[in-house]
């Protein structure tokens, strides 16, 4: 297979979004328009429609000599053409080619009129579905878990933070109201989830592009160190700089917005230094683990049946 040259598949679709429409609206305002002109262009193999609510889509398959490039121009020009015949309410219409490598998933068949569709299925299961999931990438959810460890990092600082603010609020004769947990520290919990992943994503993506180029797990992830450290420390102190006005700030509503500053701002320091540290020690714990119980791994073998010669 890689020998097979990397082609497009000649599809075009066209996306058209019409809001508040129910089917059959959309059916006639816009999918028998739009299939009425673009019918007519040359080289279409198939051409296949779906209206539903709010949305219409259509299919059009060229024959494998038309250039797809092309072929996708032809149905942009035929689409424009008719787009003042279209509801104004509609959207724009959205013309895209398949690409050939936008859907990552294969499909493998297997038969045989020499064993049972039982034992067939036994042989998938225990010989080539474990050897699939050795590869790189398929269906993996340990890198995956690897960055989500960032949030209960995040976690330490956000409570830690409020706490200590509220102790010493206590220990002086100026209070600071509202430091637990409610609506606005809340909301910055909720923030914080997205804003501490990026640093572990940066760390575990970058060290899967050297691990696929053939370091290990170690010499990948001191790599992403060297590489990612100043990134990472830039857009935290960036992000704390933007949030320190709110977690120390006066005026009409201060008290309300203050904890969800302070929750934000611990947060991102507990989990940005921490991160540092932890993410690059799970990620090669993980990652050995995976390669040694890839290793251990012992499928069951069958008689396979050769495939019988072309004539």
């Amino acid at each position: 297979m890689r020998e097979l040259p990397d082609i497009d598949p000649p599809i075009v679709s066209v996306l058209t979004v019409y809001p508040g429409a129910n089917a059959s609206v959309v059916k006639t305002e816009v999918t028998e328009r739009l299939e009425e002109v673009i019918n007519n262009i040359e080289g279409i193999k198939t051409l296949t429609s779906q209206s539903r609510e709010e949305a219409s889509t259509i299919t059009v398959e060229f024959d494998l000599s038309r250039d797809i490039d092309q072929a996708a121009q032809d149905v942009r020009d035929r689409v424009a053409r008719v787009r003042g015949l279209l509801p104004t309410d509609i959207k724009e219409p959205i013309v895209a080619k398949q690409e050939a490598d936008a859907n990552p998933i294969i499909w493998i068949g297997v038969n045989s009129a020499r064993f049972t569709p039982l034992q067939m299925t036994t042989l998938a299961e225990r010989q080539i579905k474990n050897r699939l999931q050795t590869i790189k990438g398929v269906s993996s959810v340990i890198h995956p878990l690897t960055v989500m460890l960032a949030v209960p990092l995040a976690g330490v600082g956000a409570f830690g933070l409020l706490w200590l603010v509220n102790f010493i609020g206590t220990m002086t004769s100026h209070p600071v109201p509202a430091m637990n947990i409610n609506l606005f520290s809340q909301i910055g919990l909720v923030l914080l989830v997205g804003l501490v992943t990026k640093n572990s994503i940066l760390l575990v993506e970058f060290a899967n592009q050297q691990h696929e180029k053939g370091a290990n797990a170690h010499d990948a992830m001191v790599q992403t160190g060297l590489v990612r450290l100043r990134p990472i420390l830039m857009t935290a102190f960036c992000t704390i700089a933007g949030i320190l006005p709110i977690a120390i700030g006066f005026g009409a509503g201060a008290e309300s917005r203050r904890p969800m500053g302070v929750a934000v701002v611990g947060g991102i320091l507990t989990s940005t230094f921490l991160t540092l540290i932890i993410i690059p020690v799970v990620y090669t714990l993980f990652s050995d683990l995976t390669e040694k119980l890839g290793r251990k791994k012992t499928p069951a073998t069958y008689p396979v049946e050769p495939a019988p010669a072309a004539r």
